[in-house]
């Protein structure tokens, strides 16, 4: 499998996530009724990767660990 940085993914935030983009002054993403929002890879990890960590409890994880890569 091959992914580009630019291609479109899918997450669903968490309250953690929602409350860095809101104190970072990102626009809220749309969300379907099951929470998932679409994102650039790259914008994605530029706002929401540095608060990504291993080991932490969910409490303090921006987006679920699933994600979806869309088809372009």
């Amino acid at each position: 499998m091959k992914i580009n940085v630019n291609d479109p993914v899918k997450v669903q935030l968490t309250d953690y996530g929602r409350k860095i983009l809101l104190k970072n002054h990102y626009p809220m993403p749309k969300e379907d009724d099951d929470g998932w929002s679409e994102w650039q890879l790259w914008v994605l990890m530029e706002q929401l990767g540095q608060y990504c960590h291993n080991g932490t409890g969910m409490d303090y994880h921006p987006f679920l660990s699933n994600i979806y890569i869309l088809d372009n």
